[in-house]
């Protein structure tokens, strides 16, 4: 009997796929991290691409300097912590105008960081851009508070009507959720739909505002340098530093 047992076990792990590609479809949220000059603290920020993160623009420094700036990722069963310097930033071009202040850190409080080497792990994957919230739609808010923990707290938030091309989440936010994705499960998995911009009350709800960015993320890109003008991965590069499993 214990032999029959113990043989249908390694035909059933036999049968399991590969951990890359288990961990690949099982915890998409790895590529939500935080964005940091230090240790603790910071901002939440999200891979959009292998080497580009997306966050809000006040997270980031208002030169376009790097200053510091690392990212990490989320910790998963079968994932490492991946940690990458950040080599360069850009923010909205209207954000640092002298405009209303409802403008400039809701409206476009938009920032992308390139990293200086892509994040190539099997199992973190980059996540989608996804259309603007729509009111009564419950989306996910993943973010870092204060930068802590080893994976993103998700909890579902309510889109109220807020100001003008800006989403109001009925979710109390706090420190270092500045930067968090807010996601819409699709089809095609997880897509981020706008960026935690600030927090705010509407009698006595607390909430928070979030900028869309689909449509508001084309000037961001052409303001990030290519990926040919940061230092490449190898020799003299800053190196990947691997964080223990949780």
């Amino acid at each position: 009997m214990k032999r029959r047992w113990i043989a249908g076990l390694l035909l059933c792990l036999l049968a399991l796929p590969p951990m890359a590609a288990r961990a690949e479809s099982a915890f998409p949220m790895a590529a939500v991290g935080v964005l940091s000059a230090r240790a603790e603290g910071g901002c939440s920020a999200a891979l959009i691409a292998p080497d580009v993160v997306l966050t809000a623009a006040h997270c980031v420094d208002a030169r376009g300097k790097p200053g510091g700036l690392t990212f990490r990722t989320g910790a998963y069963p079968g994932l490492p912590r991946i940690s990458v310097p950040v080599a360069a930033t850009a923010f909205h071009p209207l954000y640092d105008l002298n405009l209303p202040r409802e403008i400039t850190r809701i409206r476009f409080d938009l920032a992308l960081v390139r990293l200086a080497h892509p994040i190539d792990t099997p199992g973190i994957v980059p996540l989608r851009l996804g259309p603007a919230p729509e009111v009564g739609e419950r989306l996910i808010l993943a973010s870092y508070r204060g930068g802590r923990g080893e994976r993103a707290r998700e909890r579902r938030c309510e889109i109220f009507a807020g100001p003008p091309d800006v989403a109001a989440l009925g979710c109390e936010v706090a420190s270092g959720e500045s930067g968090s994705p807010v996601l819409r499960l699709s089809p095609q998995g997880p897509e981020i739909a706008a960026v935690l911009s600030s927090r705010s009350r509407f009698d006595q709800q607390p909430i928070g505002f979030a900028p869309p960015v689909l449509r508001r993320i084309g000037p961001v890109m052409d303001l990030l340098p290519e990926a040919a003008e940061v230092t490449p991965a190898g020799e003299g590069a800053p190196a990947t530093e691997i964080v223990a499993d949780p």
